[in-house]
């Protein structure tokens, strides 16, 4: 009994040996990781990395809190539609509309549900799958892709209408606000309605996504007419605060 029960424990001991050595070395690598991660932000965020290599550090943070926030049952931000945009873009002649920084899509199908026909892009893989399900479920057609604001391809004269929402995007970067202005068809439309804030001193480059200073806005589409612009403090549509919001309808000539 003791002689069968005997070979059983022995060859038992090494499997679970084997068994341990892996959760700890899964364990292991998962620290590492973490460890790698916070290491690559906090180097990003001292200047120690390239530029390029900085902003993609950036940007995958940015998806990964942009992807916690979605998932949550009760996100932190309004559901409908802008109203800045409601009131502006009925006045306006449909046509082919890009989203900016879609995020959950509510602007994005809602402009769909007025007739736009509407491509929308995020970071966000959450915030575009919970657009794309809006808008199947509403009956509207919505193109999304998954993109930063670096990346996206423009196209040249291409949009009636661009819409930058809360799009926390690089501002400070001449290449990209041409790129934008350069998709857009002449007698199209910008509508923007941001915080006005900086959140490092103005001469530290490369800005904080999204960051703005007073004033800065309108400078930021030559060629355009800027049929109209406000600065006032009302609460913001993201983590309900009284800020400072800037509020853009520009029209190209």
């Amino acid at each position: 009994m003791i002689s069968a029960a005997s070979p059983s424990v022995v060859t038992q001991a090494p499997q679970l040996h084997r068994k341990s050595k892996t959760v700890l070395v899964i364990l292991a690598i998962l620290a590492g990781l973490v460890g790698a991660s916070v290491a690559l932000v906090l180097a990003a965020e001292s200047g120690l990395l390239g530029r390029y290599a900085q902003w993609r550090v950036r940007v995958e943070t940015s998806r990964f809190e942009f992807n916690r926030l979605y998932s949550q049952p009760d996100p932190p931000f309004e559901q409908a539609p802008n109203e800045f945009l409601v009131r502006t873009v009925r006045s306006l002649p449909r046509g082919a509309a890009l989203d900016i920084a879609a995020g959950q899509g509510r602007n994005a199908v809602f402009l769909a549900q007025e007739g736009w026909q509407v491509t929308a892009f995020d970071i966000s893989d959450k915030g575009l799958e919970i657009a794309s399900q809006t808008a199947r479920r509403d009956g509207v057609k919505l193109t999304t892709f998954r993109s930063s604001a670096r990346n996206f391809d423009y196209g040249h004269d291409r949009w009636d209408l661009v819409l930058l929402i809360y799009a926390p995007i690089s501002y400070d970067d001449p290449s990209l606000m041409k790129r934008i202005c350069d998709s857009v068809k002449p007698g199209g439309y910008v509508i923007a309605d941001t915080p006005i804030a900086m959140h490092q001193p103005e001469d530290v480059l490369p800005r904080i996504f999204g960051d703005l200073k007073r004033g800065e806005l309108p400078t930021l589409f030559p060629g355009f007419t800027v049929v109209s612009y406000t600065e006032s403090l009302d609460t913001a549509e993201w983590f309900p605060q009284e800020m400072l919001m800037g509020r853009l309808l520009a029209k190209k000539r």
